[in-house]
C-alpha cells in the first residue's frame, strides 16, 4: 500500500537514490555529486513547502518538490556551489549551450513570472514503482494547495521526456507554451 507523507530532511539520501534512478545524464542535476545532490535538495526543501514523499512498506518510493517559489531554493543552492556547478558545466559541455540559449533567447517566460502560482518544481518516481504514484504525489500536491485557496499551478517538462508528457497531459494539464527544450503546463482546480 502507498501512503504520502511530508519530506522531511532524513529523506533526502533516498530522495538521491530514487533522482539517479529517475533521470538520465540528459538531465543536469544528474550529472551532480552526491553531495551536491544533497545540497540541492536541502535547499528545495527550504523553498518547497508543498512536498511530499511516497511510501511502499515504509521504502520511500517518489517524491514531489513544490511550492509558490521554489526558485528561491535554486538561487540559494548556486550561491553557496557556484564553482562546483561550473565544474559540472565543463564536465558536461552540452549544458553551457543549453542554458545560454535558455537565458538569452527564451525570454518569453519564466516561472519566476508566476510568483502567486504555485509550481511544482521536480516529480520522480522509483522505476521500480511507478503505477499511480506519481498521481497520489500530485494528488497531495493539489489537495494543499486548495487548502491555501489556491487553484491553479504550473510545471514545466523536457521537450524529449515523452512519459512525463503523457502522464501530464491524461492528468488535466494543458499546454501554456513551448520554449526551446520545454513545455510548460498549467493546471485549473476549479
Amino acid at each position: 500500500m502507498i501512503s504520502i507523507r511530508e519530506t522531511i530532511i532524513t529523506d533526502i539520501d533516498d530522495i538521491i537514490r530514487i533522482h539517479l534512478s529517475s533521470f538520465n545524464k540528459s538531465h543536469f542535476t544528474a550529472n551532480f555529486s552526491p553531495q551536491m545532490l544533497h545540497s540541492y535538495f536541502e535547499c528545495l526543501l527550504k523553498s518547497c513547502p508543498q512536498s511530499f514523499i511516497a511510501l511502499s512498506d515504509d521504502k520511500i518510493v517518489g517524491y514531489v518538490f513544490g511550492g509558490l517559489n521554489p526558485l528561491e531554493g535554486v538561487d540559494h543552492f548556486i550561491k553557496k556551489n557556484f564553482w562546483k556547478i561550473i565544474l559540472v558545466f565543463f564536465k558536461s559541455p552540452q549544458f553551457i549551450k543549453e542554458k545560454i540559449v535558455e537565458k538569452f533567447f527564451d525570454t518569453g517566460f519564466s516561472i519566476k513570472d508566476y510568483k502567486n502560482i504555485p509550481t511544482i518544481y521536480i516529480i520522480a518516481v522509483d522505476p521500480f514503482f511507478r503505477l499511480g504514484i506519481g498521481t497520489k504525489l500530485i494528488e497531495n500536491f493539489e489537495k494543499r494547495i486548495r487548502s491555501e485557496n489556491l487553484f491553479e499551478y504550473q510545471l514545466s517538462v523536457r521537450k524529449d521526456n515523452d512519459k512525463a508528457i503523457k502522464f501530464y497531459e491524461n492528468n488535466g494539464f494543458y499546454r501554456t507554451l513551448t520554449k526551446r527544450t520545454s513545455f510548460c503546463y498549467n493546471k485549473s482546480l476549479k
